[in-house]
């Protein structure tokens, strides 16, 4: 067990003092994390994958509500004989679906891990998994095709935005017999998840859907807090495409902060952005956060080499650790290796990364660093990275190792400079050093590392 387990954790909100961070319990919390699943609370060895990445430092996860994969079980009670034998009854509940999400909640509780729910995947409900899924009118006795409006197949990507289950609201199709059985599983859901203080809510997984869709679940969740009493925290996560820049739909999340109290930006780790991209992109959303400043969320960071797509922009595990480090670098307020094979999860590399964060924060916490977009240390724009604390540290990372020039706004004169290995998590030789424009700072080898920089005193 670790060190965590059965601690108090208070409740999360945005921080005071660095609004652009998560307090929790009244104090600001950097969230990071990796796991082999993204709907956590149906996995075997759920308890022990926790416990691992506790023990590693990491306090955040991400839980979709879904339903997919083998093993999983659905929300809705199964008819076990007669005439209905085998299909589901959206009137009834399964009890160990919602055993196993209290399960997860709880034990995410106790070792102070913040959960953030995704309530509708997309991929749920299309192509083979909706050809099993309870919602499907051929697989249910609440509805047909003719009264619910859902064909009984939807066989292309669910980013065409063909599928009525996500058009049922009153602004669309206003689709009252479905949204009541969507209203009635999400009351069920946050009966449950309202009692946890450690819960964040997002809306969809990668939406391509009318923003509207989101607001009415937004809406409704902070409608049945408010009546509860519960103070929640919720936003919508829309996909791209990113590689050509901020889209249009994540510009309009900044301008309603009311809507949007925190934004997920995941998408900016997607594998077809590159480094390049990825370092313009965080340069655009510094500047959109900003009046108010809030939390900016990465609860998916791609890119292994294990991602299938080998044509792809990013596709090894280089690339994975460096958009995590500069998504942290760059100020956001968590990032999450995504599961495997599409990510990193909580592979060795996943988890020294997590337990070399920590290190850092005992020289200098990520909230008091500025990344400074323009600095390249003289190297290629995919090669060097600064975040800068002025009078107290300089931060570089070194995707692959070389050397840099100590250019402003690192300090001249004597400093102590510090080299982490990332993939191992272990610090190397600390060096002082009369800094000087014009002589390099070199990293060990050619490994991924990252050069803390302070002034002597």
């Amino acid at each position: 067990m670790n060190n965590n387990a059965n601690a108090e954790i208070g409740p999360i909100r945005p921080s005071t003092a660095h609004p652009g961070y998560w307090s929790v319990g009244g104090v600001t919390t950097l969230l990071v994390g990796g796991t082999r699943e993204d709907n956590l609370f149906q996995i075997d060895g759920l308890e022990q994958h926790l416990d691992t990445l506790a023990a590693a430092g990491g306090n955040y996860i991400r839980n979709t509500m879904s339903d997919r994969d083998e093993g999983d079980v659905y929300p809705f009670a199964r008819i076990e004989d007669g005439p209905d034998e085998g299909k589901y009854d959206l009137e009834r509940w399964n009890p160990e679906y919602w055993r196993r999400f209290t399960h997860l909640l709880d034990l995410c509780r106790d070792r102070a891990i913040i959960v953030q729910i995704e309530i509708w995947d997309r991929f749920d409900v299309s192509n083979e998994p909706y050809e099993r899924s309870p919602w499907n009118p051929a697989n249910n006795v609440n509805y047909d095709s003719a009264t619910s409006g859902l064909s009984t197949e939807y066989p292309q990507h669910p980013g065409l935005s063909l599928q009525p289950f996500f058009h049922t609201i009153p602004e669309m199709d206003d689709n009252a017999l479905l949204r009541g059985y969507q209203e009635r599983y999400v009351e069920k859901l946050l009966s449950i998840s309202l009692h946890y203080p450690n819960v964040l809510y997002c809306m969809n997984n990668e939406t391509h859907e009318d923003p509207a869709w989101g607001k009415y679940w937004l809406s409704f969740i902070r409608r049945r807090a408010q009546e509860a009493g519960v103070e929640v925290w919720a936003t919508d996560m829309f996909d791209g495409p990113w590689e050509s820049g901020i889209p249009d739909v994540v510009h309009d999340q900044f301008s309603d902060p009311e809507t949007y109290p925190f934004i997920d930006v995941s998408q900016i780790n997607a594998w077809r952005c590159t480094t390049v991209r990825h370092r313009e992109n965080l340069r655009a959303l510094i500047e959109l956060n900003r009046n108010p400043t809030r939390p900016l969320n990465c609860t998916k960071v791609y890119n292994s080499d294990t991602l299938p797509d080998r044509s792809a922009a990013r596709h090894t595990d280089l690339d994975g650790l460096t958009a995590f480090w500069l998504d942290l670098l760059g100020g956001f307020a968590s990032a999450r290796f995504h599961r495997p094979p599409h990510g990193l999860g909580q592979s060795n590399k996943a988890l020294n990364s997590i337990r070399a964060v920590r290190l850092i924060e005992q020289r200098v916490r990520f909230w008091d660093l500025t990344y400074v977009p323009d600095w390249t240390g003289g190297r290629p724009l995919d090669e060097a990275f600064l975040a800068h604390a002025a009078g107290a540290a300089s931060v570089v990372l070194l995707p692959k190792g070389g050397n840099f020039t100590p250019d402003e706004p690192i300090g001249t004169g004597r400093h102590t400079v510090t080299c982490l290995n990332i993939v191992t998590a272990e610090w190397h030789t600390t060096r002082e050093l009369d800094l000087d424009r014009t002589v390099p700072i070199d990293a060990p080898d050619a490994g991924i590392w990252i050069v803390i920089i302070e002034p002597v005193r």
